[in-house]
């Protein structure tokens, strides 16, 4: 009898939204956790598998945990979210949060993804 043996996998690579700013995406809803320990202490995060479709590369197991992303995607879970990756506007003293355009609704967008999904 011959075994087909794989080695274990050298993890999983984690997706940083800054590399994926302007990118469409498929954001792959799994799970919310209302608390997560992250190096920020604790925080709400969603599971997710993102798609980057302009990039052509998938990252599963993810845990996104910037709060206007977050706060968009938890009502979200078991569905597939097609948008864009956008930088808001900074209120005084703090950063630009990362956002979710909607491109549910563009036509270009959504054969696009739909091709990279049917790979």
């Amino acid at each position: 009898m011959n075994f087909n043996f794989q080695g274990p996998s050298s993890g999983n690579p984690y997706v940083k939204l800054s590399d994926l700013e302007g990118s469409l995406v498929v954001i792959e809803v799994q799970g919310f956790e209302a608390q997560q320990s992250t190096p920020f202490g604790f925080k709400p995060a969603i599971e997710a598998v993102v798609h980057d479709i302009d990039g052509q590369q998938t990252y599963r197991n993810q845990s996104l945990i910037n709060s206007a992303i977050v706060t968009s995607l938890k009502s979200r879970v078991d569905s597939m979210v097609l948008a864009r990756v956008v930088k808001g506007r900074a209120k005084p003293g703090q950063q630009a949060p990362w956002l979710l355009e909607d491109a549910s609704t563009d036509p270009l967008a959504v054969e696009q993804a739909q091709a990279y999904l049917q790979k």
